[in-house]
């Protein structure tokens, strides 16, 4: 019986970008009939996300913690829903929070089972939302994951993985 496989940190696992990516893609296809493309990657120390309506996902294990969170301005995520709900969403209602939350929920689920797959045995957490008109969702000065999106040629979003050892 030979050692237990020494894990890389999540920020500098070889597969989280394109883990994230196909969640990513996948969810907005499955949930919204949008194709969606990954248009920029970088990494970065800190970073702060700016939207008027964000959804965050804690992500904790035994050696780290951090978060994934997905930001959008209101005319993106008007967009995405328009595609549930049958008039356009001109302020951020409570359907727009709770389905920005279950939006990255679901994004975080699916990375979640890629990445336990691989021993990293992410827990279950609740997502939450913040909104207000330019917000800014600040990430700890660690390494970040950024990942831009962009749908239809004009609409664009963020996801950000920060994550530090505990």
């Amino acid at each position: 019986m030979g050692a237990a496989q020494k894990l890389p940190s999540l920020q500098t696992d070889p597969l989280l970008k394109d883990e994230l990516t196909e969640s990513v893609i996948d969810i907005f296809k499955s949930a919204f009939d949008l194709d969606v493309r990954l248009v920029s990657f970088i990494k970065c120390n800190g970073y702060d996300l700016v939207g008027d309506v964000s959804g965050l996902v804690g992500m904790v294990q035994e050696s780290i913690e951090g978060n994934l969170v997905i930001s959008f301005s209101l005319p993106v995520i008007s967009r995405v829903f328009s595609k549930l709900y049958p008039s356009e969403f001109t302020t951020v209602t409570d359907d727009v929070r709770q389905g920005c939350a279950e939006l990255a929920n679901m994004i975080y689920g699916r990375l979640k089972v890629q990445l336990n797959g691989r021993g990293f045995d992410l827990k279950m957490c609740l997502p939450s939302v913040v909104t207000g008109p330019g917000h800014r969702v600040h990430q700890n000065p660690a390494e970040v994951t950024v990942l831009k999106f962009e749908f239809e040629n004009k609409y664009s979003f963020e996801v950000v993985i920060s994550c530090h050892n505990r």
